[in-house]
């Protein structure tokens, strides 16, 4: 074999090598792609977890805050009303003509009000609304990354030609979370 010939089989060999470890970078750039897309599929769900989460839990908070709070007002309506009917009683008599017994009087007068359970319960619905919102902005935070992530990584000019090399299917660029008009604007929670 002479100089030449050689030449151009080192040539022809090193061109061969060149595009066979492109082509191999282009499936590994192209599993990575794909991963990318997946983890972007992924994340856009867990947003949708947790908007889920919310729509279903804050009505149930929000009603059974409101029936506790409703419940505490009967309650202590009654109970003031009939303090107040046992003290204004003069004597035993009186209470009698009330038709109260004696000891019911002696209990009502020495007991204490109930406990008021209503604020702490709007503490927690509070610390609820708090963490759904907290599950929403962190879902919606790690969906920005995983889009920024895949979007890098498919629009490097090398791995744009790996994929165009290797690959049959367009990888698109996907668009960032952007909130919707007007939900700069905080949402009324109303107990009526």
């Amino acid at each position: 074999m002479n100089k030449a010939t050689r030449a151009i089989l080192i040539f022809v060999g090193v061109i061969v090598g060149a595009f066979v470890l492109f082509y191999l970078y282009g499936t590994s750039v192209y599993s990575g792609a794909v991963d990318n897309q997946e983890l972007v599929k992924k994340e856009w769900g867990n947003v949708q977890v947790a908007y889920q989460r919310r729509a279903d839990l804050v009505p149930q908070l929000v009603a059974t805050v409101k029936g506790a709070r409703d419940n505490e007002r009967a309650i202590l309506e009654n109970v003031t009303k009939a303090r107040s009917g046992m003290s204004a009683a003069q004597n035993p008599a009186e209470l009698q003509k009330l038709g109260a017994d004696i000891n019911k009087a002696i209990n009502i007068v020495f007991e204490n009000y109930p406990e008021i359970r209503s604020t702490a319960n709007f503490s927690e619905l509070q610390a609820q609304l708090e963490g759904s919102e907290n599950r929403v902005s962190k879902a919606r935070s790690d969906y920005n990354d995983a889009v920024q992530k895949s979007n890098s990584f498919i629009r490097g000019f090398w791995k744009k030609k790996a994929l165009a090399l290797v690959g049959d299917e367009e990888f698109k660029v996907y668009d960032a979370f952007e909130a919707t008009e007007g939900s700069q604007n905080a949402p009324k929670v109303e107990f009526n």
